[in-house]
């Protein structure tokens, strides 16, 4: 029975002591419990992975493939690294054995059978389980309208695969990178017939554009003529369109405009895809040479890009014309000579409305009274050119015609590697048998009761006491302090957690490439330092279990 003369001996004891003591100097090995929330390391985690390279073109890295587990599930994470790349689909198989995976008879891989796939369908990523895949597995990216994304991540329940188990996995990609730039595309230019030019009543926009459109192209006819039939001088090296007024009356305007149509064809080439585009004169910055007006049309009829000359604003003609107002003409001081200095200010609107084959610029020109010319119009379109690429996670060979590769995963897990017998009434503990590698996860899980005899029914575990056989229990005792009778980790103070019925409790550690000692502390924990009593322990009978789990 522990005695009273204890106090006394307790008194002279806290007389002498300071503040500070070596039992606590290894508290530190010991992390927080759950409760705390901080994090522990493991092998494999979130933030250390197994990774590998996700290899486009069998050489090109352009991402990693990650994988880890925790005790529930399986993660496989795509993450691109080289953003001029990005995914649009995913194809995953998890399985135990290499013959496993579906493939076809020449061993070629068949990703459309693979169990998990995540992909983007044109309006939102979409998840898919195919046979034998888990059906509580989830993708990140299910949902997402984003057509392309740069990670994703896979969950699979662990519950088939047990720790230490060798997975093969096969993580296959699609995945785009898109290029801009400008492209000037050929222009295959006609022009109707110079000798049968068509006319019309009036100083201009006096016909509809369903009879401008009639007009016909002339394959014989050249085109850029550069002065074949009006020539003022222009400089060498420039092209242009030339023509002379067809219904003069001894130079007498006679209320007639000619209608002449040039056309300029071209195809976009395969997979570019057009943002916009400009039509310009590339010799005259200052705008568009032309006399006296013009109208540009985009693939048809009904698409009237840009009209003006030298009638617009001069109530000759109408400002508007199918719904666009024109632009007036002006007249420089030495440019452009081949139209006698006339020509229209600044910039033709953005080019719009393209299509994937061809793609048709119709151009009509009016002349009144005299001469006429237009400077050569070439095009300059903006583009977006998309890459498509089979990307695989980085491994050994499929025996088929093919470069796909798999790679294996060993499933981390808790694996007992020791177990503890701390006996009650030993003042030293028990160590540990192997020692805890530095940076490696333990958990430590402890069970069982012991009994202090000096009282009827006082019981203790890891963590609690109790005076009425556990229908009742305490953390400590009110005299000794809230820590007696627990069970001490390297002579240190711990937090098992909440009370436990069955008394089993656990707690993670990382190793610090030394043993680990276990002791049941009696005595006072209500002093500073806490206070061991060896004297107490001759009374206490039984002991409590410790396993020790290693995650690998």
């Amino acid at each position: 029975m522990k005695k009273y003369i204890y106090l006394i001996v307790l008194a002279l004891i806290l007389g002498l002591v300071l503040t500070g003591c070596s039992l606590l100097s290894n508290i530190s090995q010991v992390p927080a419990t759950e409760q705390s929330g901080i994090t522990y390391l493991t092998k494999h985690t979130a933030d250390d992975p197994q990774v590998i390279d996700l290899l486009a073109g069998q050489t090109e890295k352009v991402g990693e493939v990650e994988v880890w587990n925790d005790a529930d599930n399986l993660y496989v994470k795509y993450a691109i690294t080289n953003l001029d790349w990005c995914l649009t689909e995913t194809h995953l198989a998890v399985v135990t054995a290499f013959e496993d995976f579906p493939t076809n008879k020449a061993g070629n891989p068949k990703v459309g059978h693979f169990p998990y796939q995540c992909s983007y369908n044109g309006s939102e990523w979409v998840f898919q389980i195919k046979e034998d895949g888990d059906t509580s597995a989830v993708c990140d990216a299910d949902g997402l309208t984003e057509a392309c994304l740069t990670a994703i991540t896979y969950t699979i329940p662990l519950e088939a695969w047990e720790p230490d188990a060798e997975l093969f996995i096969a993580a296959h990609a699609v995945i785009e990178r898109t290029e801009t730039g400008t492209f000037m595309p050929d222009l295959a230019w006609q022009r109707s017939s110079e000798p049968t030019t068509y006319f019309f009543s009036g100083y201009g926009a006096a016909w509809t554009s369903a009879q401008a459109f009639d007009i016909q192209l002339d394959p014989i006819q050249t085109v850029w003529d550069n002065g074949l039939y009006y020539n003022n001088s222009v400089p060498a090296g420039r092209e242009w369109a030339s023509w002379k007024y067809a219904y003069n009356n001894g130079g007498t305007y006679n209320g007639y405009s000619d209608l002449r149509r040039f056309q300029a064809t071209f195809t976009i080439p395969d997979g570019y895809t057009v943002t916009g585009g400009s039509l310009y004169v590339p010799h005259f910055t200052s705008g568009i040479p032309i006399n006296d007006n013009v109208y540009i049309f985009v693939n048809g009829e009904d698409n009237l890009l840009f009209w003006g000359g030298t009638r617009v604003f001069t109530g000759q003609i109408p400002d508007t014309f199918l719904g666009v107002t024109g632009r007036a003409a002006a007249r420089g001081a030495t440019e452009p000579k081949e139209t006698d200095l006339w020509y229209i200010p600044g910039t033709i609107p953005e080019v719009t409305g393209f299509i994937p084959d061809g793609n048709v610029i119709d151009i009509f020109t009016e002349e009144n009274e005299r001469w006429g010319g237009m400077g050569k119009l070439v095009f300059e379109f903006d583009y977006e050119l998309t890459y498509t690429e089979t990307a695989w996670a980085a491994g050994e060979d499929f025996p088929g015609k093919n470069w796909a590769t798999y790679f294996t995963y060993k499933v981390q897990g808790w694996n007992l590697v020791d177990t503890l017998t701390v006996d009650a009434a030993d003042v030293g503990g028990e160590d540990s048998t192997i020692t805890l590698e530095s940076g490696k996860s333990y958990k430590f899980e402890v069970s069982g009761t012991w009994e202090d005899s000096s009282q009827l029914n006082h019981f203790n575990d890891a963590e609690y006491v109790t005076f009425t056989s556990w229908v009742t229990h305490m953390d400590g005792t009110p005299n000794w302090g809230p820590d007696q009778k627990d069970l001490q980790i390297n002579e240190g103070f711990v937090n098992w957690g909440i009370y436990a019925s069955d008394h089993v409790y656990t707690l993670l550690f990382n190793g610090t490439g030394s043993l680990v000692n276990f002791r049941i502390f009696d005595g006072t924990a209500n002093t500073l330092p806490p206070v061991m009593m060896p004297s107490w322990y001759p009374d206490n009978e039984g002991s409590l279990t410790v396993e020790i789990f290693k995650w690998e």
